[in-house]
């Protein structure tokens, strides 16, 4: 394999996929101390680790509970005592094309100009699998398209999928297939791609995103490459969660509970993984080879969710994440990652 370089500071998170209807287990009954390492010992959940797909509320250890402001309320983060994946236990609230659009030409833009976040993304991919001008790139979660754009200008021959519809007549305008919806609900034709990206939408931003990791696996090629940007177990959500324990870690307060909502989102960040559960998640997809790389979004990007915030809040979160990502860089426990998965030849 090739050698995979290492992190710089660079781009950004991209949730494109965001908020999805839904497709586990819908009618539960909570049955949670808020109390965060308790065992759970009746109920189900509403969604289920990956790996194991269990929804017995005694095979996860409460988190905490996370309320995020204009979002969903109270709701519960587990974690699988087997895998360690961790997860809000919530559904999404239902959010229009109109809206998921607005937010994001805010956060992203519309232009078709190498940006360096895409630029620098398409670096690492092509440092790994190579240059292959006239191969085909799927990206899962293109948004507005410009990592799309990007690998185009690189040669590539591109197509794309989100679920926000309203994207496809400027991706389209600009000359590029993007089809609507979830990945595994698409004809698309089995072993057609040479490599599938997704941005910081699979497999940390769907409600249950095993059948669209498995649909990535059935388009490749063999010997292809799925290339995924995630949040990453680092010093954010290390430090995140201790300061949930200490705000009044029995009843956690309004400002704990945004602190947890800002790790664990429904519709966001539903899902959290480590470097070692998600390459076995992979390999149960069946993937083959495996490898992670840091990767350091720039703070401008990092802060993006914070846009319309007041502007002391804004200066606090600069400070926060700037001061976290300065200590993640000297104790190497980035933020966010890269992992490289190659299906079997």
């Amino acid at each position: 394999m090739a050698t995979i370089p290492t992190g710089t500071p660079d781009a950004s998170r991209r949730g494109c996929q965001g908020d999805e209807s839904t497709r586990g287990h819908t009618s539960r009954v909570f049955l949670i101390h808020p109390r965060m390492g308790d065992s759970v010992i009746e109920g189900s959940t509403n969604f289920a680790c990956p790996i194991c797909e269990t929804h017995r509320l005694n095979d996860y250890i409460v988190v905490g509970r996370g309320s995020a402001p204009g979002g969903v309320k109270n709701f519960p983060v587990l974690r699988c005592r087997r895998h360690g994946v961790e997860f809000a236990d919530a559904p999404p609230l239902p959010v229009s094309d109109d809206d998921r659009r607005a937010s994001l030409d805010c956060l992203y833009g519309t232009s078709m100009e190498p940006e360096f976040r895409y630029v620098d993304f398409m670096d690492r991919v092509e440092a790994v699998v190579g240059r292959q001008p006239g191969g085909l790139l799927h990206d899962v979660g293109c948004g507005n398209g410009q990592l799309l754009f990007e690998a185009r200008r690189r040669g590539w021959r591109v197509q794309g999928n989100d679920v926000v519809s309203v994207v496809r007549s400027h991706i389209e305008r600009n000359g590029i297939r993007c089809l609507i919806g979830n990945l595994s609900e698409l004809d698309l034709e089995p072993e057609s791609c040479d490599v599938v990206t997704s941005f910081c939408v699979l497999p940390h931003h769907l409600t249950n995103p095993t059948q669209d990791m498995q649909a990535v696996e059935r388009i490749l090629k063999p010997g292809g490459w799925f290339v995924l940007q995630f949040p990453a177990n680092g010093l954010f959500r290390r430090v995140g969660k201790l300061v949930y324990r200490m705000y009044w870690p029995w009843r956690p307060s309004a400002f704990s509970r945004f602190i947890l909502a800002n790790l664990y989102e429904p519709g966001g960040h539903q899902f959290a993984y480590t470097h070692r559960n998600l390459a076995e998640y992979l390999r149960a997809c069946g993937f083959g080879e495996v490898a992670f790389a840091p990767y350091y979004p720039a703070l401008r990007f990092t802060l993006a969710r914070f846009h319309a915030r007041p502007l002391w809040f804004r200066a606090g979160a600069f400070l926060a994440v700037a001061l976290l990502r300065l200590a993640a860089q000297t104790f190497r426990l980035p933020n966010h990652a890269i992992a490289y998965a190659r299906k079997a030849s």
